[in-house]
Formats: structure tokens, C-alpha cells, sequence
């Protein structure tokens, strides 16, 4: 879970990991979300405490999707990227890679509104941060890493972050894996705000 300092930190083993790890182990089933590098290798076993009967689809745009889930209770908006590239590009063949989605979610029981997170499917350097831009205009860099997932370092920066989404047309995040190649990954934002909206209303009717 991301700390809520200003400091480049690895977030701590969290509930919260469980529930990244949960909806990108769900998006691989479903088959849409799924982004793999030409190295050989398989994804992470899943386990059975990630696995749920409670997912609901709430909205479904041509990039973004809207889920919701009541046990445990949250909602989250995702996309798959558009693109991918690798820097050098003989690396491609090594990087082992799995699933890479952009989420915006809402636990509201941990008082996570909104919460920017990005997994990438590839194990992070940890020395570097994850470069975010929207429409070519770098924005922030994602500071808190554990493994494959990023966050943006506090909620006034996730706030930063998603007005800019909102208006914008496409997101694009630059990171180092662990064998020093850059890789690159662009996100449309179209249907993004609708997305976002849809899965605030499902946590809304989850607790009301």
C-alpha cells in the first residue's frame, strides 16, 4: 500500500496489494487485459485467496472498463495499454512480462478514493521512478514501487493526476525494469472519465 509521504519509499505488503493483484489476476481470465512480452515466461500462480464470485461489470467503454466487487468491497476503472515498446529492443525477447493495466480504484473502508496504480507486467528496477505523461507533457513521476505495481506518492498527486486524465487524450508510462530496459506504455483516456465515474457510483451503492 502506498505511504502517504514525499519521500522515494517501496510500498509496504498490504490488503491493498492483494486487491491489485486480485483484479489483474481477473483480467487475464477475462482475456481483454492481458499484454505479453515475446520473452518466455509464465504469470504468477494464482492464489485462491485472490479468487472471487462477487465481480460485476458496471460499464464497458471501447479502452476503460468498470467493475465493482462486494466481498471485499471496492471498484475500480482499468484500461490495457494501446502500445508497448522496449529500449534497447533486442530486449524485448528477454523481458519477462505478464499482464500491464492502468487502474484507478476506490476502497472506501480504507478511505482510497481514487487511487492511481500502475502495474507493468515487469519487475522494476527500484532506483528509478515511473515517468507519467498526458499528451506528451510529463506530469508527475510515480515514486512509491514494490515489484510490478507503482503509485503516484500521496492523494493530492492521484487528484493531479486524474483532472489531467480526464481531459486528456492519451497516457503514457516510461519505466526501468530490473535488467536496466526502459519500457514504454500508452494508454488511451478515451472513455476514461465515464469509467471512473461508473465505478464511484458502484462503491457508493456498495456502502450506502
Amino acid at each position: 500500500m502506498r505511504t502517504e509521504n514525499c519521500n522515494f519509499v517501496e510500498a509496504k505488503k498490504s490488503p491493498l496489494i492483494n486487491f491489485v493483484k486480485l483484479s489483474c489476476v481477473l483480467f487475464i481470465f477475462l482475456g481483454s487485459f492481458s499484454v505479453r512480452a515475446r520473452g518466455e515466461c509464465e504469470p504468477p500462480e494464482r492464489s485462491k485467496e485472490l479468487e472471487t464470485v462477487n465481480l460485476q461489470k458496471v460499464l464497458t467503454t471501447e479502452y476503460w472498463t468498470a467493475f465493482k466487487d462486494t466481498k471485499p468491497r471496492q471498484c475500480w476503472a482499468v484500461s490495457a495499454p494501446l502500445k508497448s515498446s522496449v529500449v534497447p529492443k533486442v530486449a524485448q525477447d528477454d523481458l519477462c512480462r505478464t499482464s500491464t493495466s492502468l487502474a484507478v480504484h476506490f476502497i472506501p473502508e480504507l478511505s482510497r478514493f481514487g487511487e492511481v496504480v500502475f502495474k507493468s507486467g515487469y519487475v522494476f528496477s527500484g532506483m528509478h521512478p515511473v515517468q507519467l505523461e498526458i499528451d506528451k507533457e510529463t506530469i508527475l513521476k510515480l515514486t512509491v514501487i514494490d515489484g510490478e505495481y507503482a503509485w503516484a506518492n500521496n492523494s493530492i498527486h492521484d487528484e493531479e493526476v486524474r483532472s489531467q486524465m480526464f481531459n486528456g487524450n492519451e497516457i503514457k508510462l516510461q519505466g526501468m525494469s530490473k535488467g536496466g530496459a526502459v519500457v514504454e506504455d500508452i494508454f488511451s483516456l478515451e472513455g476514461f472519465k465515464a469509467s471512473f465515474e461508473a465505478a464511484y457510483g458502484a462503491c457508493m451503492d456498495i456502502y450506502s
